[in-house]
């Protein structure tokens, strides 16, 4: 019986091992962009802004040129106010964005440099459930040498 079981383990350890060496797995040591940290903020004008919250999802960018960051929205979340990025010092980056049903792309005007950190707001985030939730935004970069999205994880943001 122990033999039998043997081809099985060997195969769910070799596919383990395959997956965690694959490229398109954004690892978050040092060598490859990853998210830093995502919060969000309740707007104080309760005239204007009833409601909304501000997502703010702090991405480092290691190893590539970045050319573009996508963003896909949990159901129930959209954005009312639009989308700015800045940098580590507070500038405004050059970047345009594309919103389409559950999905924003900010696509840089120039590719974002290696150990360039970058807060993307999200601005007027309005929610159809009124109480508590954790959200998941999956996030993805593209390099600017490729045209295909790589994974660099979920930005979870709770709200109260």
């Amino acid at each position: 019986m122990k033999n039998a079981l043997f081809p099985v383990k060997s195969l769910a350890i070799a596919a383990t091992l395959f997956f965690l060496q694959s490229p398109t797995i954004a690892r978050a040591d040092g060598y490859t962009s990853h998210l830093y940290n995502a919060t969000a903020l309740r707007n104080t004008s309760q005239l204007m802004n009833a409601g909304l919250t501000t997502n703010i999802l702090t991405l480092h960018v290691h190893g590539s040129s970045i050319s573009q960051v996508a963003i896909e929205l949990p159901r129930r979340v959209s954005i009312e106010r639009g989308v700015s990025v800045v940098d580590e010092n507070g500038n405004s980056v050059d970047a345009s964005v594309t919103m389409s049903d559950r999905r924003v792309t900010v696509a840089f005007s120039e590719p974002v440099t290696p150990n360039a950190a970058l807060d993307i707001h999200l601005r007027g985030v309005k929610t159809r459930l009124r109480q508590g939730r954790v959200w998941l935004y999956p996030v993805s970069v593209r390099t600017a040498d490729s045209n295909r999205d790589i994974s660099i994880g979920n930005a979870r943001i709770h709200t109260y």
